[in-house]
């Protein structure tokens, strides 16, 4: 399965951050697979500004991933999410979504 998997690179399905109010403890979820389970979820949030936030690793959480929010963001609108989905050969996908 791995020598499958070093040709296959990982798609991030959906980012949800209904949770996400721009204070610390507040959860991002994230939809990220591949043909085998994935080695890590990275996490960057970008303020309108583009300063960067927090950088940070999502826990896996079932068949999802969870980010848990680190740093306070008083502005959500024009706030950029950044996520980067990484498999075990070193394969990656990356995408960004903007809070509006």
């Amino acid at each position: 399965m791995l020598c499958k998997d070093a040709h296959s690179f990982p798609e991030i399905r959906d980012i949800f951050t209904d949770h996400y109010k721009g204070e610390v403890g507040n959860v991002i979820y994230i939809q990220a697979t591949d043909v085998v389970p994935l080695h890590s979820v990275e996490v960057m949030i970008i303020a309108a500004d583009n300063t960067v936030l927090e950088t940070g690793t999502a826990v896996a959480d079932n068949s999802e991933w969870a980010y848990t929010c680190k740093v306070a963001n008083p502005q959500l609108p024009g706030t950029r999410i950044v996520i980067a989905a990484n498999d075990i050969p070193g394969n990656q996908t990356s995408r960004d979504f903007l809070l509006i």
